[in-house]
C-alpha cells in the first residue's frame, strides 16, 4: 500500500523498523571480536588510506567520537523578569535551608 504525503503512517511501521534493527544488531554482535582484530591488522597496512580508516574506527570504538565544537551567533537575548528573580531566590533559600521569607533576590556567586 502506498502512502501519500500527509497520510498517517501504519501503526506497525515504527515497531517493524525497531525489530529489524534489533535483529541486525543480534546478527552482527558475534562478529565484533573478529572485526576488531581485522581492523587492528589493517592499522599496520602499507595502504595509508586503509590504515587511517582502520585507526579511526578503532579509536572511535575505544574512546568515542571526538567532541565537536559548535560555532554560532546568539541572535536573541532573553531577559529575566522579576518573577524569575523571586523564584530563583526562593529556590536558593530552599537549597540553603531557609524559609524563603528572608530574601527574594538571588545572590550570584
Amino acid at each position: 500500500m502506498t502512502f501519500k504525503k500527509g497520510d498517517p503512517k501504519p501503526p506497525t511501521s515504527g515497531r517493524k523498523s525497531n525489530e529489524l534493527l534489533r535483529t541486525a544488531q543480534e546478527l552482527a554482535r558475534p562478529y565484533t571480536q573478529k572485526a576488531i582484530e581485522r581492523l587492528a591488522q589493517i592499522v599496520d597496512s602499507e595502504d595509508l588510506k586503509a590504515a587511517c580508516t582502520a585507526s579511526a574506527a578503532l579509536l572511535n570504538r575505544a574512546w568515542g567520537l571526538p567532541a565537536q565544537t559548535i560555532v554560532g551567533a546568539i541572535e536573541h537575548q532573553h531577559t529575566i523578569g522579576p518573577d524569575t528573580h523571586a523564584l530563583a531566590g526562593k529556590l536558593q533559600s530552599a537549597l540553603n535551608g531557609r524559609s524563603g521569607a528572608e530574601d527574594t533576590q538571588p545572590t550570584i556567586q
